[in-house]
């Protein structure tokens, strides 16, 4: 074969190649974003990239820090309310589980905290059964539940007129949940269950258009699957994922213990499709979880165990 012919039959082939996720990397050193002397951990970066959203250990309180590091302050006490908080898509709010006990009894309940007058509204009941966890409807005006009690909707905004509250949502819900994933359809007023894998799911993400979701399932692996549970795709081992912004990438993360210590973890990416899994952190002596993309998708933020620190590091194509 003619050496012309070679040169474009390896343009063509390497026209032709996936998008590579090899070249990933981290970008310098991480940046650490909380003191020393306390836990922080679980960050979730907010919708507008001006704040992070931290919890101490258990998942008590709530702390806000810029993603530079400074302005640590603290938004609510309350206990428990860090486990998977959510924020409003215009930053302004954050929904939580927040959790009180008496006599020994643990009671749950949903509340919003606003970020910049403090204030909190509590949106339900006290209740010994809330398995499941609050999250934002369409506009920042309805909150999102799906525990005991079914599919509940609570208002927010005091302008939302009552009779809107069980309207239907502009945009998928969709909940983990032990008998599998619970969608709400945008303009459906019924949820529906969906099983694209037998068992419980921990962990479930909607992609920012809407198409598809991750889910965990409870013994350790991920799968990703259309809204409707089809086209479903085997990720392997994984926990906690979180779809990128533009929906092209999950990070997720994998650890390993003995059964009474966790003796490692690291922050994975990959592909939607499952392809082109590397290892970002890829450390042996510190333990990185929980990670949280930034708006543009330049940056996450992970807590790390052995530091009981959040940072945040930059990615480099």
């Amino acid at each position: 074969m003619k050496k012309g012919t070679l040169l474009f039959v390896a343009t063509i082939l390497l026209a032709l190649a996936p998008l590579s996720l090899a070249q990933i990397r981290l970008a310098g050193k991480p940046l650490r974003l909380t003191p020393a002397g306390r836990e922080f951990m679980q960050p979730v970066w907010s919708p507008t990239g001006e704040w992070i959203a931290v919890t101490s250990g258990r998942y008590d309180g709530i702390w806000l820090v810029k993603p530079d590091g400074t302005r640590l302050q603290q938004l609510t006490a309350d206990l428990a309310v860090g486990y998977k908080m959510k924020w409003s898509s215009d930053g302004k709010m954050l929904a939580g589980r927040s959790a009180k006990y008496e006599n020994q009894r643990r009671y749950n309940a949903v509340k919003v905290y606003e970020t910049v007058s403090k204030r909190e509204r509590l949106l339900s009941d006290f209740r010994t059964l809330m398995p499941g966890l609050p999250q934002w409807a369409e506009s920042n005006q309805r909150v999102a539940l799906f525990a005991d009690r079914g599919l509940e909707f609570f208002q927010v905004t005091a302008n939302t007129a009552a009779q809107n509250i069980s309207a239907a949502p502009k945009r998928p819900l969709v909940f983990a949940s032990e008998q599998g994933l619970i969608v709400l359809a945008p303009g459906a007023t019924l949820q529906k269950k969906i099983q694209p894998v037998q068992g419980e799911v921990v962990n479930a993400a909607l992609s920012a258009d809407g198409a598809k979701i991750v889910f965990e399932m409870a013994n350790g692996r991920l799968y990703v699957c259309k809204i409707d549970g089809s086209a479903l795709v085997d990720l392997g081992r994984g926990e906690r994922p979180q779809w990128s912004p533009d929906g092209s990438k999950i990070a997720f993360m994998i650890s390993t213990d003995d059964g009474h210590k966790m003796l490692g973890a690291d922050i994975y990416v990959m592909r939607a499709d499952g392809s082109g899994k590397i290892n970002l952190t890829n450390s042996k002596d510190r333990l990185e979880m929980n990670c949280s993309w930034s708006p543009d998708g330049k940056r996450l933020a992970y807590d790390e165990r052995s530091s009981r620190a959040v940072w945040v590091t930059e990615l480099k194509e």
